[in-house]
């Protein structure tokens, strides 16, 4: 299956400048780091790290492919990773056109939902930016879930929180308005602190639309509707936020 309007190449076959190698010491250690394998052991984090590799693929490369077999788990280091998901089109019969589900920055896992049940993955992910991740064989993951009970009620809880986050976004879907859903990714952007920050959009305004379940168009209104709320925009991929709080009073966001 493949995605038209996104094409390029796997992150395999990005060539040269992709990069391919173990991780080094520094970059072993932020996935150490990460809650998810927090709970192995030294000699079960050992074998994780001699079958993981690093790959720095360019923006838009393919990670993996809705509906294939699931073959690894991606740690992002750097850049931004989207989740997408091919969908039907009413205008377009037999053509599938790609939604952006979720962003995932650096410091987060990528490519759980494939690694039970069928095997295969419920969704594709690309670059969305540079990047550079530790790819962990599935084969190894699923090794140390068998060996390892800790880190399998660790992977518990990890799936139970991307469940929180999926419901949530319905949630939102159903009950929020275009421009307080478009408010609140916003301030996911944004640092916790007070004062004027600009955030910078790591993919085209179209695909953040599609997952926040508004049209491009819809996006723009809502975006002018924000500007009563210190919303400004700044260009196609930068957008400034006067006031955190002011944001987020209008969004009804916690935190």
């Amino acid at each position: 299956m493949t995605e038209p309007s996104l094409s390029r190449p796997s992150a395999g076959e990005a060539g040269e400048g992709s990069g391919c190698g173990p991780p080094t010491a520094a970059e072993w250690d932020v996935v150490r780091g990460i809650g998810l394998f927090a709970s192995l052991p030294p000699a079960a984090l050992d074998r994780l790290r001699a079958g993981a590799r690093v790959l720095a693929p360019p923006p838009l490369a393919l990670l993996f492919e809705q509906e294939q077999p699931a073959t690894a788990l991606f740690v992002v280091l750097d850049g931004m990773v989207g989740t997408m998901a091919a969908l039907g089109s009413h205008d377009r019969p037999g053509r599938r056109e790609p939604c952006l589900v979720e962003l995932v920055p650096a410091g987060e896992v990528v490519g759980e939902g494939g690694l039970f049940d069928t095997g295969l993955n419920p969704f594709s992910a690309r670059t969305l930016t540079a990047a550079r991740l530790v790819v962990l064989p599935a084969a190894r993951i699923l090794e140390c879930l068998e060996a390892e009970p800790p880190f399998r009620r660790r992977m518990l809880a990890f799936l139970s929180v991307r469940l929180r986050v999926l419901v949530r976004q319905i949630s939102q879907l159903k009950l929020m308005s275009a421009s307080q859903r478009l408010g609140r990714f916003l301030l996911g952007l944004t640092e916790r602190r007070r004062g004027p920050q600009t955030v910078h959009l790591a993919c085209e305004r179209r695909m953040i639309a599609g997952m926040l379940g508004m049209t491009p168009e819809c996006l723009s209104r809502s975006l002018r509707q924000l500007q009563a709320h210190g919303v400004h925009s700044q260009g196609k991929r930068a957008i400034l936020v006067e006031d955190r709080e002011r944001l987020r009073a209008f969004a009804g966001a916690v935190g």
